[in-house]
């Protein structure tokens, strides 16, 4: 229509929002907007804006807004009457930024806020000068890493001197992570590579590194074990060290070759990896 393509806005009087208790009466509401367009818009000639706007206002005295509801025999003006009274005003919602405040650890991995203290994950405390950002936010007391990395949350507490706890926190996961490391080295034929590959994982994403460890490990399981070790090598020399791109490596996680080679290496170049042949 030419009137949206002008960028058309039509004042129309003695309508409300409507809410959709259920998906299928997103069709209804959506229907006023098609009425419009095809009642009152369509087929009529557009002058200005002005004289389309007191047309509108004529169209709704007239049209819109005295007619019967085909279903419940009610009309929108006599309905606006009976709810105006009942209707709230609306109140702006007014934007607080979130203030991250730097909390330091302390060394038993708690952060003291208000005479209270909460927990953190154990490790969180990694000498003298950590510090974990704190902010607050509908209720809880939400802790991240400097990089606002959520590391956990609680429950804003009530009173003084208390320590709230996630037992989960007490937990050492170092010796099962250490445990999967291992037992995932010895899969391949280079163990103390893949080690290494495997803790220079652990450093660059510590929170991650389980989802990451079994990432190689369900990669490895794909391909045969020299793909998988010049997949590992290359990484290596690259300093690559996420598991998504170490599946990226291979051909299974490439989703096909970008063009194959003519030499017989068994590897395909690409600008940003390369792709091996299995």
């Amino acid at each position: 229509y030419q009137y949206t393509q002008r960028h058309l806005y039509i004042s129309i009087y003695f309508t409300y929002p409507l809410l959709c208790k259920a998906l299928h009466n997103k069709g209804k509401v959506e229907n006023v907007v098609k009425y419009t367009k095809q009642n009152f818009l369509y087929n009529r000639p557009y002058w200005d804006l002005d004289t389309l706007n007191e047309e509108a206002h004529g169209w709704l005295g007239r049209t819109a807004n005295l007619m019967m509801h085909g279903s419940t025999k009610k009309g929108p003006f006599a309905e606006w009457n009976i709810e105006k009274p009942f209707l709230i005003p609306y109140v702006q919602y007014t934007h607080v930024p979130v203030v991250l405040t730097n909390c330091t650890v302390r060394k038993d991995n708690t952060i003291s806020y208000k005479s209270n203290f909460y927990s953190l994950p154990l490790g969180t405390y990694k000498g003298r000068g950590s510090t974990v950002t704190m902010t607050l936010a509908e209720g809880y007391i939400i802790f991240s890493d400097l990089n606002e990395n959520e590391i956990c949350r609680h429950l804003v507490a009530t009173g003084q001197g208390r320590k709230i706890k996630n037992n989960d926190h007490a937990s050492d996961k170092s010796t099962a992570i250490n445990a999967l490391i291992e037992e995932l080295s010895q899969l391949l034929e280079n163990a103390l590579q893949a080690k290494n590959f495997l803790n220079a994982i652990r450093q660059a994403n510590p929170r991650y590194i389980r989802d990451q460890v079994l990432l190689v490990k369900q990669t490895i399981d794909s391909a045969s074990k020299p793909v998988v070790q010049k997949a590992l090598d290359y990484c290596s020399d690259n300093q690559v060290v996420s598991a998504s791109d170490f599946k990226a490596v291979l051909p299974d996680g490439s989703g096909g070759y970008f063009h194959q080679s003519s030499d017989q290496t068994g590897v395909t170049e690409t600008n940003d990896f390369i792709f091996l042949k299995s």
